[in-house]
């Protein structure tokens, strides 16, 4: 559970995990493959893009009580969390 300006925000246990991870590296870029490696065994076959649904279904449910987008794309590269609007 994610808690934004006092509202509970309920989140899946992969987007939690992906979550926490972000938040232990944020202002880091963060690639899908180190997100998959935490999220996955090594012996499943999972597509990468499956992280990218995953952060669209974190970023609509925050959207929905705080208008910032505070998990960035960066081209080529991942994810980055980042801190508030004027960070």
């Amino acid at each position: 559970m994610l808690i934004i300006k006092d509202q509970e925000i309920t989140l899946t246990a992969v987007e939690f995990q992906i979550l926490r991870f972000l938040v232990m590296h944020k202002n880091k870029v963060v690639s899908r493959s180190q997100l998959l490696d935490i999220l996955y065994d090594y012996q499943i076959d999972v597509y990468d893009r499956v992280i990218d649904t995953h952060i669209k279904n974190i970023r609509q449910k925050v959207r929905a009580l705080y208008d910032f987008d505070f998990i960035k794309t960066v081209y080529g590269l991942g994810y980055i969390l980042v801190g508030k609007k004027n960070d």
